[in-house]
């Protein structure tokens, strides 16, 4: 019979697990952030929420970085992730993705800055405005106002496999962002029962942005006045200088107010 092991032996154990992670960690981070970062951009408060409710047990914060994409629909509105006009079938078997239901797998995402998907965007939206009447174009006005005060200006442009190849393609870094993300196949049965293949981003690997305490000080007192979240704000009251590197992970190099 196997004797079972002290409190002793493991608590050390679990010290030395403990040891172990945050070293590789801390390598990880050490690693994305050497060299030279791959890309610098400067985001503001459109594109960098504040989380929705602050947990006061735990005191870290962090900005939750928020895209958009382009229907293939002109009549249609954007949607925060969703799926892009241009993930299509056709799209999927370049990603060589599976055409399966619930599999998803890790790709290049190209992110377009305030260029022009958010140019169609603003122009679909006054379009439809021509077509409402009474408490709908009341709401139309709403949706355009937001559209060009507090919307994300982030769009899903593109996705890839090489790195390289994309990074190439899509040089200008003050308006493309290259980062990793999973996609997800998905079917639509249209009216005549034929099965249309498309593709949505599920989620962006650097989706949540850690802000270390140095940088907090506005973002303190934003909170302090419980307007934060998603269209808590007029206008955008900061603006974040983030830099991406080896490993595509990003981390603020400033934080600063409009």
């Amino acid at each position: 019979m196997n004797k079972p092991l002290s409190s002793k032996v493991l608590f050390i154990s679990g010290f030395i697990i403990i040891i172990f992670t945050n070293i590789l960690v801390l390598s990880g981070v050490f690693f994305n952030r050497s060299g030279k970062p791959e890309s610098i951009i400067t985001l503001t408060e459109r594109e960098l929420f504040l989380p929705y409710f602050i947990d006061k047990e735990n005191s870290g914060l962090k900005l939750n970085l928020r895209f958009r994409t382009l229907s293939k629909h002109k009549n249609q509105y954007t949607y925060y992730h969703g799926a892009p006009a241009w993930l299509d079938q056709k799209k999927l078997k370049q990603l060589k993705i599976k055409l399966e239901h619930g599999i998803s797998k890790q790709v290049f995402i190209v992110l377009e800055y305030n260029h022009d998907l958010y140019n169609e965007s603003i122009r679909r939206t006054k379009a439809s405005l021509k077509k409402l009447k009474g408490g709908e174009l009341k709401n139309g006005e709403k949706r355009l106002k937001d559209e060009l005060t507090n919307k994300s200006r982030l769009f899903a442009v593109d996705a890839g496999i090489d790195y390289k190849t994309l990074k190439q393609k899509y040089k200008n870094q003050s308006r493309y962002l290259i980062i990793k993300g999973l996609i997800e196949p998905m079917y639509n049965y249209c009216a005549n029962k034929k099965k249309e293949t498309y593709g949505i981003i599920t989620k962006l690997t650097a989706q949540d942005i850690n802000v270390p305490k140095k940088h907090r000080k506005i973002f303190d007192h934003i909170m302090k006045t419980k307007q934060y979240g998603y269209n808590k704000f007029k206008l955008p009251r900061y603006k974040v200088k983030l830099a991406f590197g080896r490993r595509l992970e990003p981390w603020i190099i400033s934080v600063n107010k409009i």
